[in-house]
């Protein structure tokens, strides 16, 4: 839930509301949020308004208590599903990853028009080539992750489903390294742009 909070805030930021003012908790939950839960008990007493004994373990009753009156505002709310839907878990427990693996290869055929690629320290554009095929994807978009000396951490959209097949280099220069480059190759057109978002030396 706390983590909700926080990303709500950075949605409400993208969609241009004045989060920097006073009013930042009710702006950010003008923005709908719903916390997915494997463990019932945590459900339950969520949901429930039932006084309990946590006996000494008092910051588990300031938190529950937290969590409910999180919960009693509009557009906030608690869902339970069974611990086989989490199917993330194997990314952070020791257990089967078969289910992981199964819903990974049905939901391949969901995005085989898509095929994506990630670089560090890149200082130019990417192919598909070799896992991929450039006549299935001939579209690419880009976008560059920079970290400043400062600390800031600034990602970019450099380009948008650019026909490969008009570049004159396709492994052009970005213009400055990206410390994350990450390539989306498409197999079909849709809105968008041939435009590259230029980027100067001193960025």
């Amino acid at each position: 839930m706390d983590v909700g909070q926080f990303c709500r805030g950075f949605l409400g930021e993208a969609r241009g509301l004045p989060i920097s003012t006073r009013q930042v908790d009710l702006l950010a939950e003008s923005i709908e949020l719903q916390i997915i839960v494997d463990a019932k008990d945590v459900f339950d007493k969520g949901n429930s308004d039932t006084a309990s004994s946590y006996r000494s373990q008092k910051s588990l009753a300031f938190s529950i208590a937290w969590l409910r009156s999180m919960l009693r505002k509009e557009k906030t709310s608690i869902q339970w599903t069974s611990t086989e839907n989490m199917f993330v878990d194997a990314g952070t427990k020791e257990m089967d990853e078969q289910h992981l693996h199964r819903i990974a290869w049905l939901a391949r055929g969901e995005c085989d028009d898509l095929a994506v690629h990630v670089a560090k320290h890149a200082r130019s554009f990417r192919v598909p080539e070799p896992r991929f095929d450039s006549d299935r994807y001939p579209l690419r978009s880009s976008y560059g992750r920079f970290d400043r000396s400062s600390g800031q951490v600034e990602w970019r959209r450099l380009e948008e489903k650019v026909a490969m097949k008009d570049l004159v280099l396709k492994q052009g220069l970005i213009g400055n390294t990206a410390n994350v480059l990450v390539s989306f190759f498409h197999s079909h057109d849709g809105p968008s742009s041939a435009n590259k978002k230029e980027i100067s030396p001193e960025d």
